[in-house]
């Protein structure tokens, strides 16, 4: 039985929850509740529940607070948000508090259940995980790692020498004995030596010298590990890589080991063969002031998802060349993922928050949007009405159907039999943009459907899309996406 925790000022939410679900019958018991994030604070970190559900703004102390609180005593509980509050501001605060997940009030009971469920399945996961990653340091396996790794080998009695942890990570359990043979024999003409125990999916080495080998020593060292292994395998799936701790003496190998993890975490981030603890180096960027924002946000209203994929492979590039810091791009892919919402799919609960905050390096923030992004944009219809008046939504269905005819504004006046001031002011007032711009702007869209669904030559595309000739076509392209037909056509070929 899991337990769960509720926080939230007002009480009929909180007797709505009690009442609304039958906890137990899916293995969930309500073992307290509290109107303000102050008083629940003291009875968490009591209590001890699996799962809290909170609100954000609460007297006292918010949600917020109160998670970074809690978690700073208790980091194994998981938090749920459930709150009016929508804007990007507060996924934000709750991605960065790492929050299990954010569903804006008002929600269906299935929701909320869902929401739990998910939080509840995550924390025994994480109990399960934590139980099989930790290491016993009075277990017999390490007390043989201590009496075989740490002892001088001509001596045979224990050094002060320095000593290095180093994490081998490898997908294929069949290459780690490769992996050790290739490092012994690298150490070897280092005139050092090590030994291996084995953690969950990884490997773990400890490396004796008598002295500290410089930064380039190792650099040198292991640029030669990872040429040699480069005979045994393909090293483009990162299916392999090390982080090594700096220097330690035999008391402070804990210490050790938590630098090899984090440099671990940092080969996983940048998909990097390996990392000595002391080159870690993350950067926060000033993300709200990237010219991306502009460029997506046409892209967007143009449906244009080639140019969009092209705009998320450029500035991930750019990430990888800044080092972006792990939170800083879950900010970048939170907000990427909120404007897809806000501005095409209207505001639905904030649900990416489990999910990006699971993401483990570049490459794969990277294939999660682009995998959001063209989900949309491959399945959304081609033409949003949205708030438009049914006269404009009458003009706009007109161009749609006579798109690859000669169209003016005049043509359309006299088709609804209006003015064509009027018509232009309208239109510009409900679409947001000119009459003629959305004219060129629904050309463009299904010339780029042709493009990347037919093997057409341009020079059809352009007449079958409504363009005069293939050279004001090419004009027309370049001048609003950036790039060339052509070049538009082999970026989305190489992105499927």
């Amino acid at each position: 039985m899991y337990h769960l925790y509720i926080v939230d000022d007002e009480p009929h939410v909180i007797e709505g929850m009690k009442k609304c679900i039958n906890w137990e019958q899916h293995g969930i018991r309500i073992i307290g509740c509290a109107a303000d994030g102050s008083t629940a604070c003291k009875e968490i970190l009591t209590l001890m529940p699996d799962v809290v559900l909170t609100d954000i703004k609460m007297p006292v102390m918010d949600g917020i607070s109160l998670i970074n609180e809690v978690h700073s005593q208790l980091p194994h509980i998981n938090f749920f948000i459930f709150s009016g509050y929508s804007d990007f501001h507060y996924a934000r605060e709750a991605l960065l508090a790492n929050a299990v997940d954010f569903l804006v009030k008002p929600a269906s009971t299935d929701e909320i259940l869902h929401a739990i469920t998910r939080a509840v399945n995550r924390q025994a996961h994480r109990a399960e995980t934590l139980q099989s990653a930790k290491i016993d340091y009075n277990s017999p396996n390490y007390r043989k790692l201590l009496k075989g790794i740490f002892m001088n080998p001509v001596s045979g009695i224990y050094s002060e020498g320095c000593y290095y942890i180093a994490i081998i990570g490898t997908i294929e359990v069949s290459t780690i004995s490769v992996l050790q043979k290739e490092l012994d024999i690298c150490l070897e003409d280092q005139k050092l030596h090590a030994s291996f125990i084995t953690l969950f999916d990884s490997r773990l080495a400890v490396i004796y010298s008598e002295t500290s080998l410089t930064h380039s020593e190792w650099q040198a060292l292991l640029r030669h590990l990872m040429n040699n292994l480069n005979i045994y395998f393909t090293m483009d799936n990162d299916f392999v890589f090390l982080g090594i701790s700096n220097p330690n003496k035999l008391h402070n190998l804990k210490s050790g080991y938590q630098e090899a993890l984090k440099a671990t975490e940092y080969c996983r981030w940048f998909s990097a063969p390996y990392c000595l603890y002391g080159d870690i180096s993350y950067t926060d960027l000033p993300l709200q002031q990237l010219p991306f924002w502009d460029e997506l946000k046409v892209c967007m209203r143009r449906n244009d998802l080639p140019q969009i994929l092209l705009l998320l492979g450029r500035q991930f590039e750019s990430f990888h060349e800044e080092h972006i810091s792990p939170s800083s791009l879950k900010e970048f892919c939170l907000k990427a993922y909120l404007m897809l919402r806000n501005d095409t799919l209207g505001d639905y609960s904030i649900d990416p928050i489990l999910e990006i905050s699971s993401l483990s390096s570049l490459k794969d923030s990277y294939l999660y949007l682009t995998a959001i992004y063209r989900n949309y944009f491959e399945t959304a219809s081609l033409s949003h009405t949205g708030n438009q008046s049914k006269f404009i939504q009458k003009i706009t269905l007109y161009i749609q159907a006579h798109y690859q005819e000669p169209i003016s504004l005049n043509s359309a006046a006299d088709y609804a039999n209006k003015s064509a001031g009027y018509i232009s002011n309208r239109f510009k007032k409900e679409v947001g943009v000119s009459f003629p711009q959305y004219v060129t702007d629904y050309r463009l869209l299904k010339a780029k459907q042709l493009l990347i669904t037919s093997n057409l030559k341009i020079k059809d595309i352009a007449l079958m899309a409504g363009f005069s000739d293939e050279q004001y076509f090419s004009l027309v392209f370049k001048k609003e996406c950036g790039i060339t037909a052509g070049m538009y056509r082999k970026i989305y070929q190489e992105s499927t």
